[in-house]
């Protein structure tokens, strides 16, 4: 859908209305501040000028917002300002990616911390990964929905004897509404795991639900890759066969109830990687 969207960018820029970057996090393949520099990146690739870009973030936002005047005023570089500040190496006048290269970070006036890890090698694959059971552990799920994304539907998850039943309600509101469990590879939700040695997930769902959206979650990209499959005792899905899936950076698998508004409920009885 990237070209429909660089196209109403450019189609609202034109127009003169305000264009402010945002970040979606914590929605599924987002994260605090990362997702908020690659949105400033996407909306100077759709055509606004660097420093537009840099704009829609602080002080078209801090406009917006009206965060320019009171007592604590943000968005601006002048004597009197909040003192939040970003150094980075290059310059992001010329090229608004040089964002991504970090130098400092001042919050309030004070460097902040940033305790980075060492460069970790690339990660090399080491052969078939163990299979992985998605029903061992409750802690590894969580229901997930459209709601994250400013649509109105909902879901619960439960573990119940070994299997994982989910219900919830699908409601208009969003392009494609979905809702149902997501399982992260990690113990942190979204953290993204070598996982090259796995090829098919397999699943076991039934109950009432007329059509299921399995959300595969990898990469650096914020768009799951997915596949629409109805209930089944063996729902089986090729890996390698989804265009877009990196399983040298996994992140997570949905399993979602999608397509009519209404009530679903449906338990999934087996989730298998291997």
């Amino acid at each position: 859908m990237w070209p429909r969207v660089q196209a109403s960018i450019r189609t609202l820029h034109a127009a003169g209305v305000p264009l402010l970057a945002g970040s979606d996090a914590p929605n599924p393949g987002t994260a605090q501040g990362i997702s908020l520099h690659d949105a400033v990146i996407r909306l100077h690739e759709a055509g606004l000028s660097p420093i537009e870009a840099l704009r829609s973030a602080t002080g078209t936002t801090a406009s917006v917002f009206t965060m320019l005047a009171g007592d604590d005023p943000r968005g601006c570089l002048r004597p009197g300002c909040r003192a939040d500040l970003l150094l980075v190496y290059g310059n992001p006048l010329d090229d608004p990616t040089d964002l991504l290269r970090i130098a400092e970070v001042w919050k309030n006036g004070a460097v902040v911390e940033r305790n980075l890890p060492a460069s970790p090698e690339p990660a090399e694959s080491t052969g078939p990964a163990d299979p992985a059971d998605l029903l061992a552990d409750l802690t590894h799920w969580m229901p997930a929905a459209d709601d994250f994304m400013g649509g109105a539907s909902n879901a619960s998850i439960e573990l119940v004897d070994g299997a994982l039943r989910v219900n919830g309600t699908l409601r208009p509101g969003f392009a494609f509404p979905y809702a149902g469990g997501m399982w992260s590879a990690a113990d942190v939700p979204m953290q993204a795991v070598d996982r090259r040695g796995w090829t098919t997930l397999t699943l076991s769902v039934s109950g009432e639900v007329d059509l299921l959206r399995v959300m595969v979650f990898s990469g650096n990209s914020p768009q799951p890759v997915w596949r629409d499959v109805t209930p089944d005792d063996e729902i089986r899905i090729e890996l390698d066969e989804l265009a877009g899936v990196d399983l040298s950076a996994f992140q997570a698998i949905g399993v979602f109830a999608a397509g009519e508004a209404g009530a679903f409920d449906f338990t999934i009885e087996q989730a298998r990687l291997e």
